[in-house]
């Protein structure tokens, strides 16, 4: 007969816990039951900023779509 792997490593675990090696036994913990909040990133101050920053850019003509008239975008942004 050969020992129980599963049941050994409960046991030792459970003996680690009762000499105060470990904290607790891992498999003793319940799962988290809260559930992750929903956010949008279209709310968060960065996203406001980077989008005024392209609107100004688009305004102002330093950003375009690409056409055949404009075939790279721009290799540089004067912010004088």
């Amino acid at each position: 007969m050969r020992p129980d792997d599963d049941e050994l490593a409960r046991r030792t675990e459970q003996e680690r816990v009762e000499a105060g090696i470990d904290d607790y036994d891992p498999d003793d913990v319940p799962p988290a039951t809260d559930e992750p909040v929903p956010t949008d990133l279209t709310e968060s101050e960065e996203y406001q900023e980077a989008e005024a920053e392209f609107r100004r850019e688009e305004s102002e003509g330093e950003v375009y779509p690409l056409t055949e008239k404009h075939p790279f975008p721009p290799s540089h942004y004067d912010r004088s």
